[in-house]
């Protein structure tokens, strides 16, 4: 769903709703979902990142729980992400 502009530029509209709305939206989504969301736009990948971490520790607590042998390791994001994420990509 986008909206035509004066311009001719479109927007999309689900951009358009409240941060509270979107963050409603996003505490209804299971982990998956939510991370396809984060790969919609630079917006919601800002607004679900709280959420994101919010899963990745309960991920990591059933794990522990469980008796799993996970370690948490942080990687350095890939070169591509990380253009993307700054607004950088070609």
């Amino acid at each position: 769903m986008c909206l035509d502009m004066e311009e001719g530029k479109e927007r999309c509209v689900a951009l358009e709703l409240a941060k509270d709305l979107i963050t409603r939206l996003f505490c209804q989504l299971d982990c998956i979902d939510l991370m396809r969301c984060s790969l919609a736009c630079r917006q919601w990948y800002a607004d679900s990142a709280e959420l994101r971490e919010a899963w990745k520790a309960e991920y990591m607590e059933a794990c522990t729980v469980r008796g799993f042998n996970v370690k948490k390791e942080n990687y350095p994001p890939f070169p591509r992400l990380e253009a993307y994420i700054s607004g950088s990509l070609d």
